[in-house]
């Protein structure tokens, strides 16, 4: 993940598909969530994150898209016509249950060789404990 690439149509959906699966017509049966952001810094030798579209002012979107989701989709539009893509404004925008629990640590390999003899096992190390930080956050606070 990539903040440019915040309330895109992916994320719509995806979001979407999370907070349909946290909500049960029984409270006691909604599930907690918990996201943790593969986040990795902005990348800039492409064009890639302009899917927002769906997100302009259209009788077409408001049936294709709004309809399903409209504060999901008043949230996403938010934060694009606010030039906001940041993935803590997800966070902000209480998208998901208020009990949700986020990590948004970003995963970078600076320091790290790309190659050499220990570089593979080296970056799987460095990854692992990325992982492990953010399961032990949701560990103690889940």
């Amino acid at each position: 993940m990539q903040n440019r690439y915040t309330a895109d149509l992916g994320d719509f959906g995806k979001y979407g598909l999370l907070k349909a699966l946290c909500q049960s017509k029984d409270e006691e049966l909604n599930l907690r969530l918990g996201v943790v952001w593969y986040l990795v810094p902005d990348e800039k030798h492409n064009d890639d994150g302009k899917h927002v579209k769906y997100l302009k002012p259209s009788y077409k979107n408001r049936n294709q898209f709004r309809n399903c989701d409209s504060d999901l989709y008043d949230a996403l539009a938010e934060i694009i016509l606010n030039k906001e893509r940041n993935v803590s404004n997800i966070r902000k925008s209480n998208i998901f249950p208020i009990n949700t629990v986020f990590y948004e640590e970003f995963l970078t390999f600076n320091g790290i060789p790309s190659n050499g003899m220990n570089a593979c096992k080296n970056r799987m190390d460095h990854r692992m404990r990325w992982v492990n930080k953010a399961l032990f956050l949701l560990e103690i606070v889940i």
